[in-house]
Order: C-alpha cells, then sequence, then structure tokens
C-alpha cells in the first residue's frame, strides 16, 4: 500500500520522514515569537530574527497550532494596549503619580499627587480616522459627473472667435 495519495502527497498516517533537511521549528520558539509579536514585531522582522524566510514563518503557523496561538497571542496582546495607550492619550486623563519632597527636617517622603495630562488633538484625530475613516480621513473620494470634450486648437479658436464676436 502506498503512503501518498493521488496527488503525491503523504497520507495522515503517514510515519516515515519525508524528503529534505528537518525543520528548524522547535516549541522553544512559542515563547520568544509571542515575545518579538508584544514588540510590535512584524511577520518579517520575527523571519530575520530567527533567521529563516518570511514563507517559512507561515508555513509553521499552519503546522505547529502552538506557535500560530502564541504569535496571535503577542498581536493581540500588543495592538489591544497600544489602541488603549492612544484612547487614553486622545482624551486626556488624571493619574496619580508618586513623587519625593523634601520635609522640613531634610528627609524626603513619598506623595501621590494627581497629574492631569491634557487630550492630544494629533492623537484624537488618529484614533478617529481608523474607527470612523469615511468621516474623518484626509483624502474624500469624489466621483465627478458630466462629460469632457476634447476638442482641437482649431475648434478652440474657433469658439473663441465666436464669442468675441458676440460680445461685440
Amino acid at each position: 500500500m502506498s503512503s501518498r495519495d493521488d496527488k503525491g502527497h503523504f497520507l495522515p498516517a503517514h510515519t516515515e520522514p519525508g524528503p529534505g533537511r528537518d525543520s528548524l521549528y522547535d516549541p522553544s520558539m512559542n515563547e520568544q515569537v509571542r515575545k518579538l509579536a508584544l514588540l510590535g514585531c512584524t511577520d518579517k522582522q520575527i523571519a530575520d530574527f530567527f533567521e529563516i524566510d518570511e514563507s517559512t514563518i507561515n508555513r509553521w503557523k499552519k503546522r505547529h497550532p502552538a506557535f500560530c496561538l502564541s504569535l496571535r497571542e503577542g498581536k493581540i496582546v500588543a495592538d489591544a494596549e497600544v489602541a488603549d495607550s492612544l484612547y487614553r492619550r486622545a482624551k486626556g486623563e488624571t493619574r496619580a503619580v508618586e513623587k519625593a519632597v523634601k520635609g522640613p527636617e531634610g528627609i524626603y517622603e513619598i506623595i501621590t499627587v494627581k497629574q492631569h495630562v491634557p487630550a492630544d488633538p494629533g492623537a484624537a484625530k488618529l484614533w478617529l480616522t481608523n474607527r470612523q475613516p469615511e468621516k474623518w480621513r484626509d483624502k474624500r473620494e469624489h466621483a465627478h459627473t458630466g462629460r469632457l470634450d476634447i476638442v482641437s486648437k482649431e475648434q478652440r479658436d474657433a469658439a473663441v472667435a465666436a464669442a468675441l464676436r458676440a460680445d461685440t
């Protein structure tokens, strides 16, 4: 019985190693890829880190569910934290900050003070542009109606002469 299907692919029950070198994938990479994704690395940058081609990363995502999950978790957490930070920056916020203050006897004391961070219009614009692009993006699509007639120089000159004659 053959271990390949009619297209030449190995059947799921196939256990013998196929042609080519062994995979460079190691389950210990899962934690590394999660951390790289948290740093905001793209698949290409992650591939460069592991000194492999980006297509290998894509293959590993399909063949190793734990690898794919680690990568996805890192990207989701990173995106969520950046979105939260951008949102808070867009709105402005009051936050508690600890400061060292020198007391009357020369001893420093840690106190908590409230600090207001004003809203950032640039962050608000970025947030709204991404959330509601049809309302907030700078570039707008315009549909032009009507027609455009292409005329020769002679036709243009004749039309100008006729208009000048009509004015006199």
